[in-house]
Formats: structure tokens, C-alpha cells, sequence
């Protein structure tokens, strides 16, 4: 398949990336021992994966199901290999897109409430240039507050 100019995350612009389509050399035993080293539960957010979800009879079936199970490559750039795959959530691997494994990490605590922010204050987004033509903040001042 040849996708010259698509990329990950939207319309295509300098901080996009190409889409490559990546290898898969992961075996079923192999998604199961990850499954079992889990328990069973999304790498992500610790709760409870039902594989049922990815069936059209389960009641409760949808395509692409939030809270079905999906294969997530800690290595963006890299192959699906046993040692570059977590099982979670469809919720948590769209989430996470191409967001760095480590950097997720901090996003999780701050969504189950073990942090209070990621690392950005208003000192850090005031001159964070959107890439909107030199807009710079303005965009984030309804989460900063107007008057700062």
C-alpha cells in the first residue's frame, strides 16, 4: 500500500506524521500470555477488558466499542511485536494516538486523579506557538482565563 501523504492525528502539517503501515509478528499464544500477565484488564486504566465486545452478537456491540479491547504499540514507530504491545481499550489506544508511552503514562494519572496537571502552566502555553499562523495562545486563554 503506498499512502504517501496521509498522516496520524488529521489534516496534514508540519508537526503531522506520515502513516506506515506497521508489521504485525505477534502470535495468539502470544496475545494471550500478555492478556494473562494483565489480567485481563487495560494496561492503561486497570479495569476489566471484555473480549466479547469485539462480536456482533454481544448485547452490548458496536463498531469500534470504547471499551473493547485493542492491541496499543508502546513504540508508535515501530512493528506489533510481543514486546511492543499492551492490551487496553479501544478509549485509551485512540486516546493515546501518537502521544509518547512515558507521556501517557503522566496523562493517565492526571485522568484518574493521582496529578493535578502534566506539566504545562500558563508560563509554558503563553508563547506555545498552535501552528494557527502565529495566533500563539489565544486558542488556550478559554482554559487559561481571559484576564491572565
Amino acid at each position: 500500500m503506498d499512502k504517501i501523504g496521509s498522516s496520524v492525528g488529521g489534516a496534514s502539517g508540519p508537526s503531522s506524521q506520515e502513516w506506515i503501515p506497521a508489521k504485525i509478528y505477534v502470535t495468539p499464544e502470544e496475545l494471550a500470555e500478555i492478556w494473562d500477565r494483565q489480567g485481563g484488564k487495560c494496561y492503561w486504566f486497570g479495569i476489566d477488558l471484555d473480549i466479547t465486545l469485539l462480536y456482533k452478537d454481544h448485547k452490548d456491540w458496536m463498531p469500534k466499542h470504547p471499551l473493547a479491547p485493542s492491541i496499543d504499540k508502546i513504540d508508535v514507530s515501530g512493528d506489533y511485536t510481543k514486546d511492543n504491545i499492551v492490551i487496553c481499550t479501544r478509549f485509551a489506544n485512540f486516546g493515546r494516538n501518537v502521544c509518547d508511552f512515558d507521556r501517557f503514562h503522566e496523562i493517565v494519572k492526571v485522568l484518574k486523579g493521582k496529578e493535578q496537571t502534566v506539566g504545562y502552566g500558563y508560563d509554558e502555553l503563553k508563547d506555545f506557538d498552535m501552528g494557527y499562523r502565529g495566533r500563539k495562545y489565544k486558542i488556550i486563554t478559554p482554559f487559561l482565563g481571559e484576564n491572565r
